[in-house]
């Protein structure tokens, strides 16, 4: 009789990860760029430890802090100004629509 002993893995490809705990890889990349997850370099690629496998699996993905949505930058008096062209659109160029709609 023969005794089929199934390998152990010590390492997972990022794509592999990324289908396994339903993300994409950019976002597993993104966290590894990051230092939240550990990766090896391994020629082009880079490959995730299964202890890492194993640490993520049993804590859940970590957070990526992502970039404020807001563009905007504060002007000389401390207020903040959009910048945004509708913004401005909705500010200024809609009431002097209707302004000059009413003078009709």
């Amino acid at each position: 009789m023969v005794e089929v002993v199934a390998a152990v893995r010590k390492f997972f490809a990022i794509e592999e990860c990324a289908q396994r705990w339903g993300s994409s890889r950019w976002t597993i990349t993104r966290l590894a760029d990051k230092g939240l997850i550990k990766t090896l370099p391994f020629g082009s690629r880079r490959l995730i430890p299964a202890a890492e496998v194993e640490r993520i699996e049993r804590e859940g993905l970590p957070a990526s802090p992502r970039k404020s949505k807001s563009h905007s930058t504060p002007t000389k008096k401390g207020r903040t100004d959009s910048g945004s062209r509708k913004n401005l659109r909705q500010r200024v160029v809609a009431p002097v629509a209707v302004a000059q709609m009413e003078a009709r």
